[in-house]
């Protein structure tokens, strides 16, 4: 049987499924912290945490989204790595960069990377990449 999973805000949740938490994250950061002592200083029942402990979860989600940056590039040497360290530095994180064989002297990369989701970091993904030396065109997809 499949289980069934539900995102839901955890504001609206009862409070119980706070405490599970509180408990297990109480546990995780203190060594020798039994269940026990951490259900008293949640105040919890054990047995409200046993009952929900496998059912409840604690998942950050980022806002961030994927994009796709195609560039164009003069032939030079470690542009790839300053290209990189440029997406780095506006706070992306580049999952695949793929550069294509040189053209008439120039070159073109695609870059996936995961960046904030606001405007705001995508123009500044873009600023810093048209400010690498050898970064003739910058092309931002989302």
């Amino acid at each position: 049987m499949l289980n069934k999973y539900y995102l839901i805000r955890s504001d609206v949740l009862p409070e119980v499924f706070h405490k599970v938490i509180n408990v297990k994250q109480l546990v995780d950061r203190e060594d020798g912290l039994s269940i026990n002592e951490a259900c008293k200083r949640v105040k919890i029942s054990r047995s409200a945490y046993y009952k929900y402990r496998d059912s409840v979860r604690l998942v950050q989600l980022e806002n961030g989204c994927t994009v796709s940056i195609i560039l164009e590039l003069e032939n030079l040497d470690n542009i790839t790595f300053r290209c990189i360290n440029a997406v780095r530095s506006a706070g992306g994180r580049v999952q695949s960069f793929q550069v294509s064989d040189s053209q008439l002297g120039n070159k073109y990369a695609l870059i996936i990377a995961e960046t904030g989701s606001d405007e705001v970091s995508l123009a500044e993904l873009e600023s810093k990449l048209q400010q690498v030396r050898g970064v003739k065109k910058v092309t931002i997809l989302r």
